[in-house]
């Protein structure tokens, strides 16, 4: 990876929330949210982040703008806006306000992040009153114009937010995050409370936005059939550790790590040949990130697992190219790629 195309570095992030008991509130232990993760976004790329709820996604992408402060690491980004290489967690609250404009998030349920009482003019133009010293047409022209290119009429502008679809609302949320021009968008489940037809659409414009506007995407979801449509890598996430991270098309067709493999099995499929043909579903539950399992955290729910992997906790180690595991037995493990497991179901006789 170039180093002058690096536009976020994420060194060793930990963030682990006190659990706090008693009428003085005192600390009996942390939760492990996240714990020592490390990646870096290139400019005009997108990095798929997934992984079962749980598993520190959402924490991940707050840490990034500071709306959750980590609790160790380093978060450096680098723009233009902001002078130069940006220490996030040093930075002060003039800095900070300046990266947040730079770095925007997009939010799961597109009702709950916009305020009903307002219209989506102001919704939308909101981030300029407070961040851009235009006047109020030239506001309604950037809002009107971000708008159109979302996929909203500008001359609904002046209504609310219960007036539009599900799909639609999280095109106003896209727009308002747009309104200032971001290098870095943060999609936290961007798409997962939408319809699969509507999925597909807010999919090809986010794709259609990278091209115009040279964006980086941090595109967080639980199902990796979304992600192999819009990212270029994709890191695999598993109780607030990377268990696996790779080009996409290595991802899917030979993945290095039993957990990558279970969530290839649970993708659905709208292949009519596997009608009534069940899929494999992995068993247990996700520990408690309160109390982790010793040696691979995995080990309590893998197929594979040997006395190594419960006593000996793997690195996150290149495997190849490009394509990093934290798995004792990723060179030898006869994992699966998508294609191999689409085959393989068609080939077992159906259940009623």
């Amino acid at each position: 990876m170039a180093e002058t195309n690096t536009i976020l570095r994420v060194q060793g992030l930990k963030k682990y929330f006190p659990i706090q008991r008693g009428v003085f509130r005192r600390t009996v232990g942390h939760v492990h949210a996240v714990d020592d993760v490390s990646f870096e976004l290139t400019k005009g790329e997108t990095l798929g982040i997934v992984g079962e709820s749980g598993c520190g996604k959402t924490t991940l992408g707050r840490c990034i703008p500071r709306l959750v402060e980590p609790t160790d690491g380093e978060i450096t980004f680098s723009g233009d806006s902001v002078g130069g290489e940006l220490r996030v967690q040093s930075a002060d609250k003039e800095r900070i306000a300046d990266l947040r404009r730079r770095v925007q998030m997009i939010f799961q349920d597109p009702m709950a992040s916009l305020d009903p009482r307002m219209t989506i003019f102001e919704i939308v133009s909101e981030p300029l009153r407070y961040n851009a010293d235009l006047t109020q047409t030239e506001q309604r022209d950037r809002a009107a114009s971000l708008l159109e290119k979302t996929g909203i009429r500008s001359d609904y502008m002046d209504r609310y937010p219960h007036q539009f679809s599900g799909g639609q609302r999280q095109r106003i949320g896209i727009a308002r995050a747009l309104i200032l021009e971001p290098e870095v968008l943060i999609c936290d489940e961007a798409v997962s409370a939408l319809d699969v037809s509507v999925q597909a659409q807010i999919i090809k414009m986010f794709k259609q936005l990278q091209e115009e506007l040279s964006l980086s995407y941090l595109f967080i979801a639980h199902d990796l059939s979304v992600v192999e449509h819009v990212s270029h890598r994709i890191m695999v996430m598993y109780l607030g550790k990377i268990a696996e991270m790779a080009e996409s098309d290595a991802l899917f067709d030979r993945p290095r790590h039993p957990y990558t493999e279970s969530l290839l099995y649970s993708i659905p499929s709208a292949d009519p040949s596997l009608k009534g043909k069940k899929r494999r579903v992995l068993a247990g539950d996700v520990p408690n990130p309160a109390d982790p399992p010793s040696g691979c955290y995995f080990h309590t729910r893998c197929p594979y697992a040997q006395e190594i992997c419960k006593t000996t906790a793997p690195p996150l180690k290149e495997v190849a190219e490009g394509h990093h595991s934290a798995c004792h037995f990723a060179d030898t493990l006869p994992l699966k790629g998508y294609q191999q497991i689409i085959s393989e179901r068609r080939s077992e006789p159906a259940h009623e």
